[in-house]
């Protein structure tokens, strides 16, 4: 957001775990701002002279278990302007915790920072806006609960929420999916996510393929779709072997 301000910038947030936030003031980041559970606020900003100042929050935290974080309030001496411009490019990235930054926090006490993750990193150098969905042990048609695959948390606006449908007001120029590893992981898990439920090609070929139809029912039939697979791979992994799948 654009603010016409001067002073400092305060965010009142209620969250309902510890998370870090990545702040960045007229081009400037300030990573790893701690945020703890319950109500907080948090100077994010402080002795701006009076001018305009363009503000990005980012949640640098994967979060899991049914977590929620609002910002209840942006506090300043000011007023909101018009938003920033749209940029030329726009990409739609859906993935799992690789997506998400699994791995990469610096920090202690948490594993993520999708500030440090592909999607993230991507949109900066290539100067995009983006829409990120990454979750955490997401499938394409496997994954540790069903409530964990595409199908189930793609079309809505946040499965933590509410079932409210997700109505896109922009089409991006690619979308970008990453999602493959936790399939790799449950198809060997014995018994599968379900039990007794082995899994088989099959299955998961039509729910990929629910993929590509979902996404083009979305945006239409010539939206480019980039598909990333096998980012922690072994040599027993075998779903990601290239076969046509009928949609």
């Amino acid at each position: 957001m654009n603010l016409n301000c001067e002073g400092d910038i305060i965010l009142n947030i209620t969250s309902t775990k510890a998370i870090k936030l990545s702040v960045t003031v007229d081009g400037t980041t300030t990573k790893n701002i701690a945020v703890g559970e319950g109500i907080s606020n948090i100077k994010v900003a402080t002795g701006l002279s009076k001018n305009i100042h363009t503000l990005e929050v980012v949640n640098e935290t994967g979060l899991i278990d049914g977590s929620k974080v609002d910002i209840n309030s942006v506090s300043f001496n000011g007023t909101v302007e018009a938003a920033p411009e749209n940029k030329d490019l726009y990409i739609e990235f859906i993935g799992d915790s690789i997506s998400a930054g699994y791995g990469l926090s610096v920090t202690s006490g948490d594993h993520h920072d999708a500030t440090l993750a592909h999607p993230y990193l991507a949109t900066k150098i290539l100067d995009a806006d983006y829409t990120i969905l990454a979750k955490s042990g997401m499938g394409v048609a496997y994954s540790e609960n069903e409530a964990n695959i595409f199908e189930n948390v793609y079309p809505y606006v946040n499965t933590t929420r509410s079932q409210d449908k997700f109505t896109p007001v922009r089409t991006p120029n690619l979308v970008v999916i990453n999602l493959h590893t936790n399939d790799d992981y449950q198809w060997y898990s014995v018994g599968g996510n379900k039990e007794g439920d082995y899994y088989n090609k099959a299955t998961f070929d039509a729910k990929f393929g629910f993929i590509i139809k979902t996404v083009t029912a979305q945006y239409g039939k010539n939206i480019p779709m980039l598909f990333v697979f096998v980012c922690m791979a072994n040599d027993d992994y075998t779903l990601a072997t290239e076969r046509s799948i009928e949609l």
